[in-house]
């Protein structure tokens, strides 16, 4: 969390929008290994599935995934921590999940990413890490300097993901789902030019 008297800027990396990465990543649900520099984790298994079930899993992800962005989006509470996770998160059978399909699937999941995401030097750790590196007090002071004023009061949430996507996703104004890693987190550019076009 990055705050001033006139301006908040959250950032986390949760396992909310991580775990659902994570199983798109596994069944391979993302385009081609590479293509724009995306990076994925873990690298896509071999499902044994045939072709019409897997468009199926990924119309069942999709569908999650873009509920889940939009439960974030309106809900500040939420993506604020002062919420539960929900959204199949909430319980380890998933019986919120629509599609029986994936439900399976995150089931089949959950053990490997859980113990991945606690490891010493795991997801958990790393987002830890992530979280702090941007120095965007830094950037708001340069900001101010080169335009000759103070910035205009704004809140921004921003959720980190490790992977599965190539550029940030701005649903909403005020909230921001963006990959570690790529030209975007940690570019000064890119954090100047935003302060330029919105406050």
């Amino acid at each position: 969390m990055r705050l001033a008297s006139n301006w908040v800027i959250g950032l986390s990396g949760e396992y909310m929008l991580n775990f659902p990465i994570y199983v798109g990543c596994m069944y391979g649900l993302f385009t081609e290994s590479g293509e724009g520099h995306q990076r994925f984790w873990p690298a896509p298994k071999d499902p044994v599935m045939e072709e019409k079930d897997k468009l199926v899993l990924k119309q069942q992800w999709d569908k999650w995934w873009d509920r889940l962005v939009m439960l974030l989006a309106n809900n500040y509470a939420i993506r604020s921590h002062q919420l539960g996770p929900g959204i199949g998160l909430a319980e380890r059978h998933f019986s919120d999940i629509e599609g029986d399909l994936l439900r399976q699937c995150c089931i089949d999941s959950w053990p490997a990413f859980i113990e991945w995401w606690n490891m010493p030097a795991g997801g958990q750790m790393a987002m830890y890490y992530w979280e702090g590196f941007p120095r965007v007090n830094k950037y708001v002071e340069e900001y101010e300097r080169m335009v000759g004023r103070k910035i205009k009061p704004f809140s921004l949430s921003v959720n980190l993901v490790y992977a599965g996507i190539t550029a940030p996703i701005e649903p909403v104004t005020d909230y921001i789902i963006m990959p570690i890693d790529g030209p975007y987190l940690i570019s000064k550019d890119w954090w100047l030019e935003r302060f330029k076009q919105r406050y």
